[in-house]
């Protein structure tokens, strides 16, 4: 068994017991530490291991296992174009660092123009029939001049080449009602940043003036509801909402029939410190994500965590990181 496969099998402690998982074999198990050990030493010395289960893990572990991913090889087709049109943002979330809308930079209407065009031919270059363009920030609904070239342009370049294309938008839902519906019906996805009822996004996700946002999103998220496009609903979890998931998984399907919900926990920040907010503990977050993912497959919504994607193994969770 090779080195670098050694160096794909973990143990996770998880109260008394530990998580023994290999993704490079297909193998989870809860195990306890002399279990962990015994494995540990089979590992390293080849040494066989009693019969038993313990033995099949054993048996498992040292097949060798398949080979880790590796990145995108032959020539550069990214997946998708992704355009950042600004770093700002007109919330100030307590867990984020984006500037404000005056304080950042924005994408000129020529790069934008320029990476379309660019995108769309490589696409029509290597025959690729599908095209996708996502849009990031801070909040790219800041920029609105962008989008609205983007989409109209990739659309035309589309027709042009003989493909198809879909976009994406990962947004906090502040913009007028005017331009919700424009997104609603003109984009293919949005991915709707939504920490979930008034008393914690305004605790989490105020104005940069500090005043709530709640009543705003969840207008945003009403309308987007009810258009073409796939919505997501995207929770950032701490450790005060962390036991609330399930209900916050319930009250998302009841009100806006999302088709995927998205809860990530708060990676920690100088912001988020400042604003005495922490990190859920993995074991709470885990025990209920799984029952906040119980509560959304029963409504037939997707739950969604980016870094627990089972359906592949990948380089990496980022999107950005797949090419």
């Amino acid at each position: 068994m090779s080195a670098q496969n050694h160096n794909n099998i973990f143990a996770i402690p998880i109260a008394d017991k530990f998580l023994l998982y290999a993704p490079l074999h297909d193998l989870a198990a809860l195990v306890d530490i002399t279990a962990v050990l015994r494995l540990r030493d089979s590992l390293l010395t080849g040494a066989p291991v009693a019969p038993g289960s313990l033995s099949e893990i054993s048996h498992v572990l040292n097949d060798g296992g398949d080979p880790p991913p590796s990145p995108r090889q032959g020539d550069f087709i990214p997946p998708f174009l992704g355009l950042l049109p600004t770093r700002g943002c007109n919330l100030a979330c307590q867990y984020c660092g984006f500037l404000t809308p005056q304080e950042s930079e924005v994408m000129s209407l020529e790069l934008a123009r320029d990476s379309v065009n660019w995108h769309m031919e490589t696409i029509g270059r290597a025959g690729v029939q599908h095209a996708e363009i996502h849009f990031f920030g801070g909040e790219p609904f800041c920029v609105e001049e962008v989008l609205d070239l983007t989409v109209h342009l990739a659309r035309t370049r589309a027709e042009e080449i003989g493909c198809t294309v879909r976009f994406e938008v990962a947004t906090n839902g502040i913009f007028g009602e005017e331009r919700c519906r424009w997104a609603a019906d003109n984009l293919d996805t949005i991915v709707l940043s939504f920490d979930g009822p008034a008393e914690i996004q305004d605790l989490h996700r105020p104005y940069q003036g500090g005043q709530p946002s709640f009543e705003t999103v969840e207008r945003s998220a009403r309308i987007l509801s009810t258009g073409a496009a796939n919505l997501f609903l995207r929770a950032c979890v701490t450790g005060q909402t962390v036991a609330r998931m399930p209900e916050i998984a319930a009250w998302f399907c009841e009100e806006f029939s999302p088709t995927g919900v998205c809860f990530e926990p708060l990676q920690p920040s100088e912001q988020s410190s400042a604003a005495g907010l922490e990190p859920p503990d993995p074991w709470d977050f885990a025990r209920n994500f799984i029952q906040a993912a119980r509560i959304l497959e029963s409504h037939g919504v997707e739950p969604v965590h980016a870094a627990a994607d089972v359906h592949a193994r990948r380089v990496s969770f980022c999107p950005v990181g797949q090419d």
